[in-house]
């Protein structure tokens, strides 16, 4: 689980789409099993990545359901419906993501974070190897973000998952993340362990008073913002 953190304009969601396929990047590949995006068609694409936007069109009419449903196109024919396999991974997916009881509701009548935890779940539908996610609990309590960062974190090990997350909060990222890769003006900065990082100085690219100080339970580092 890598966590992408950096200033307001840095890169972080470019970086994102380059890394999805949606963008071309100026120069260089993006490759997956050593084959570049470019040169893979857009199904074979969508079972490899799947991607959680920042923000899904809140006045969607359709159902959770079939929102949730839609994860699964890549492997659904032109006109064919969904077959059992695809039933159950939409099932699993609102499970996972604590939504089962809104499968009916229309996503334009849920709350942010409801329907936060909907796009994941479409995600999750899709079922690929790696997932891409724009600032994943910026609409969520710290209930749904506890339970959120410790689902990707259980389903890296469960389906061998490969997390990279746009993160504004550095404490988060510290705490539940493997790596944290910093960027600033367009530029990698610092990645590595999320200690290792906190310590490299590489947060001055915040130009904010910040202190560095360890968790009481589990010693991770944790950032605070001081006054001036």
């Amino acid at each position: 689980m890598l966590a992408l953190v950096g200033p307001n304009g840095s890169g972080k969601t470019t970086l994102l789409r380059i890394l999805s396929g949606s963008l071309r990047p100026d120069a260089g590949d993006v490759t997956a099993g050593g084959t570049a995006l470019t040169h893979l068609g857009r199904r074979h694409v969508a079972r490899t990545i799947a991607v959680v936007p920042q923000h899904t069109d809140p006045s969607l009419l359709f159902s959770v359901a079939d929102l949730v449903a839609m994860g699964r196109s890549p492997y659904v024919s032109l006109l064919g419906s969904l077959t059992a396999e695809d039933r159950r991974a939409v099932a699993a997916a609102l499970r996972a993501t604590e939504i089962e009881h809104l499968a009916g509701k229309r996503f334009a009548d849920l709350s942010g974070g409801e329907q936060q935890r909907a796009a994941l779940a479409t995600a999750l539908a899709q079922a690929t190897p790696f997932l891409l996610l724009d600032e994943p609990t910026v609409h969520l309590d710290l209930h749904h973000q506890h339970r959120l960062l410790e689902l990707l974190s259980r389903l890296r090990q469960e389906r061998d998952l490969g997390v990279l997350a746009v993160m504004h909060d550095l404490n988060l990222a510290a705490l539940y993340f493997d790596h944290i890769a910093v960027l600033g003006g367009g530029r990698l900065l610092e990645a590595g362990p999320p200690d290792a990082v906190l310590r490299s100085g590489a947060l001055r690219v915040f130009d904010a008073p910040l202190v560095t100080l360890a968790h009481p339970e589990n010693g991770r580092l944790q950032v605070l913002l001081d006054r001036d």
